[in-house]
């Protein structure tokens, strides 16, 4: 059954469509015309909203679908662990598969398209691989994330950052534009769900099985929070320790 809610009342949005699958991840297509849902055992709807009709598409996913994601023009991209599939013209009644499976090597469920549909992040164990979402050629090396197998991939509007999830429910942020993984490992606070970027980018939004969180990813809101904590600057030692080779200053413009 899928059901929306408007997020500013959490009042209910239309009438319960019936899917016939158990829900495990939903997006809008990007003319909000089309709602895509996908299933714990690799089911894919797709629900007109201005009709309520509900169309099956068929794939070879067996299990939890996590990765979801309209293209610009009518393409949806889906993943499950192990499978990543494009539907083309996905919200019509002739939609066409394209296994992308043995192209992307995928292995974890995390897969997410750019906001402007040119690359494709599918998970490679603890690593995440760029392609071309029209070639599926590789772009770029894949950038090394972490030991854990990454079940989670979700862009910024920008599609120059990306957060991943990981099987030890931590996330990381990685620079697309210069491959590589930013700041430190985020756990407890995002622990349980896939985090999304707010729409300026400055706060990552996540649940788990108590509610939701929000966390700044703002390096200037973080230093001032660590500031307020310490309630110092950094020891001669820590100094030596985290900032090896560089010459010691003052860490907290507001203690001496």
């Amino acid at each position: 059954m899928g059901q929306e809610f408007r997020t500013v009342d959490r009042v209910r949005s239309g009438p319960a469509v019936e899917t016939r699958i158990v829900p495990a991840y939903a997006v809008y297509s990007r003319d909000m015309r089309h709602l895509a849902v996908g299933g714990r055992q690799g089911e894919v709807v797709v629900i007109d909203r201005r009709d309520h009709r509900v169309r099956t598409l068929s794939s070879p996913m067996t299990n939890l679908v996590l990765g979801l994601e309209f293209g610009p023009r009518g393409a949806l991209l889906a993943s499950d662990l192990g499978h990543v599939v494009r539907f083309d013209a996905a919200t019509t009644d002739h939609p066409r598969l394209r296994d992308l499976t043995a192209a992307v090597r995928p292995n974890g469920s995390g897969m997410d398209l750019s906001p402007d549909g040119r690359l494709l992040a599918v998970s490679q164990g603890g690593t995440v691989a760029f392609f071309d979402a029209r070639t599926v050629r590789p772009v770029g090396p894949p950038v090394p994330v972490g030991a854990q197998q990454i079940n989670w991939i979700a862009f910024d509007r920008t599609g120059r950052r990306l957060v991943t999830g990981d099987g030890a429910n931590a996330a990381r942020l990685v620079d697309v534009t210069d491959r590589r993984a930013l700041g430190p490992v985020l756990g407890a606070a995002v622990a349980k769900g896939g985090s999304v970027f707010s729409h300026d980018g400055r706060t990552l939004g996540t649940w788990n099985v108590s509610g939701g969180a929000l966390m700044s990813v703002d390096p200037a809101v973080w230093q001032r929070d660590a500031c307020a904590f310490a309630g110092r600057n950094l020891t001669p030692a820590e100094w030596s320790k985290y900032r090896p080779g560089t010459a010691r200053q003052r860490t907290c413009p507001q203690y001496r």
